[in-house]
């Protein structure tokens, strides 16, 4: 089965739908150790889009403040 790589949002969205089942009643051992597996990757791929954004924010500023400190020179 292929994985699709989801967006940060929706990351984020199947994360509640997990824990809402982890806090169900019924749901057996085994699907609640897969709910958690689940949980767990996606909370990774959520920690690895929010770094590259970071990644990206801090080239940003940084671009800006040499070009703004170009300017006072």
């Amino acid at each position: 089965m292929s994985k699709k790589k989801m967006s940060f949002e929706e990351a984020l969205a199947r994360i509640d739908e997990v824990i809402e089942a982890l806090e169900s009643k019924g749901v057996s051992l085994e699907n609640s150790i897969s709910l958690y597996e689940e949980a767990v990757s996606l909370i990774k791929d959520c920690h690895s889009i929010i770094s590259k954004a970071e990644g990206r924010v801090k080239k940003i500023v940084d671009k800006q403040t040499k070009e703004i400190g170009e300017l006072d020179v």
